[in-house]
């Protein structure tokens, strides 16, 4: 699997360093590893872009994206979270 791009709209307490993560799941074990991790935006349509170096996982692996808030993540009907990639 191979990320290309994601975006996401997220109401949260406040934009946090690190707070968007993307980990590395082998679901043989059962591990994560975190692979990249970035400032999270509060209430803005946010856009990561990967396409020219895209995050990759180890084959029979998965990418999982979390947006994390140390507080509280409004439930709102605006939240979203959208994921572009390419499988091998």
């Amino acid at each position: 699997v191979k990320l290309v791009n994601f975006s996401y709209y997220e109401n949260v307490s406040a934009g946090e360093a690190g707070a968007v993560r993307v980990y590395e799941y082998n679901p043989i074990d059962g591990t994560t590893t975190l692979v990249w991790a970035g400032l999270s935006v509060d209430a803005a349509i946010t856009a990561l872009d990967f396409s020219t170096n895209p995050l990759t996982a180890s084959e029979g692996n998965e990418l999982l994206v979390m947006v994390m808030d140390t507080t509280s993540l409004t439930d709102a009907a605006g939240n979203f979270l959208e994921v572009s990639f390419i499988r091998e």
